[in-house]
């Protein structure tokens, strides 16, 4: 026995659920998009690696900046392709920003 298309929808159910997502703002039309663990830990890998450097009075900002070129440049570091570059620098971006708002936790108030 098979659902009425009223409920599964052409294709096996992907229409309600697609439509539960967009109802609790989670659906693709909203751009939300789920982490998986591997994006979960390269990101605090970055975050952790950009907080080591400026534990060790590594210039922060010029790393960042050497990095985004070396990603927006299409050198010998450059490993993927548009449109993953400009995110790439984006999420770069993102990661430093979260380790100085987390380095400056540690200052006195």
């Amino acid at each position: 026995m098979h659902a009425p298309l009223s409920v599964a929808g052409r294709h096996g159910g992907n229409v309600v659920w697609d439509g539960v997502l967009r109802v609790t703002g989670m659906g693709p039309a909203q751009g939300v998009k789920m982490a998986t663990d591997r994006e979960i830990a390269l990101e605090q890998s970055l975050i952790a690696l950009l907080g080591a450097a400026m534990a060790n009075d590594v210039d922060d900002n010029a790393l960042v900046a050497r990095a985004s070129g070396l990603i927006l440049g299409n050198g010998k570091f450059r490993t993927a392709d548009h449109p993953y570059v400009s995110m790439s620098v984006q999420e770069l971006a993102d990661a430093h920003a979260k380790a100085l708002e987390i380095a400056a936790t540690d200052l006195p108030s």
